[in-house]
């Protein structure tokens, strides 16, 4: 994870225990254009309401139509 998407979270709610897996100066964008009003923080919030799903055997949820909003926004 980006370690300016987990930084709040490792924090607050798991003592600093979560491990990023390459350093932000690391990573290279795959994008042509900047689309991030901070590209040094790259983060969007979006809103939306399409319902969560899980899998029957797994604790972890997913929501396909959030993905589908994200590769829309990102063309």
């Amino acid at each position: 994870m980006h370690p300016d998407i987990s930084r709040f979270s490792n924090k607050y709610f798991y003592r600093g225990l979560l491990v990023n897996g390459l350093k932000a100066s690391d990573r290279k964008t795959t994008f042509n254009q900047v689309i991030f009003k901070n590209p040094s923080v790259p983060i969007i919030f979006n809103h939306h309401r399409w319902p969560e799903s899980r899998h029957a055997k797994s604790t972890s949820y997913y929501n396909e139509y959030e993905g589908i909003n994200i590769i829309l926004h990102l063309k």
